[in-house]
């Protein structure tokens, strides 16, 4: 929590584009609304605070990012690409077994045998 967001506040973009103000501070982040007829409302969480100064606060993403996040969605920014397909890794030299099989040309030992 950074003490120095104060109610009030204007809070701007990464962009530099108005978001609006500080209604409330929470130990989560702080609330900001912009608009009064027809207002847009948005949390943003403190580790998203870039700077404050001269009673402005900075945060980290943009207003279409906060968009995207307020609907459900996810923002463009936090998108990757799907990771490669990698080949599964190979099969044990003969002689071998997976863990807890018995090793090949032996069968079950008593201990092992469901049958009992």
């Amino acid at each position: 929590m950074d003490e120095r967001v104060k109610p009030g506040m204007t809070v701007f973009d990464a962009d530099g584009k108005r978001l609006g103000k500080v209604t409330r501070c929470d130990p989560e982040g702080i609330e900001v609304v912009r608009g009064f007829w027809s207002p847009f409302d948005w949390v943003i969480r403190w580790d998203e605070v870039l700077d404050v100064e001269d009673g402005r606060v900075r945060v980290a993403r943009g207003d279409d990012e906060l968009l995207a996040l307020a609907e459900g969605g996810m923002p463009e920014s936090w998108r990757r690409g799907t990771p490669p397909l990698v080949a599964p890794p190979p099969c044990p030299p003969s002689g071998y077994a997976p863990a807890g099989a018995p090793a090949p040309g032996l069968g079950p030992t008593p201990a092992m045998d469901p049958r009992g």
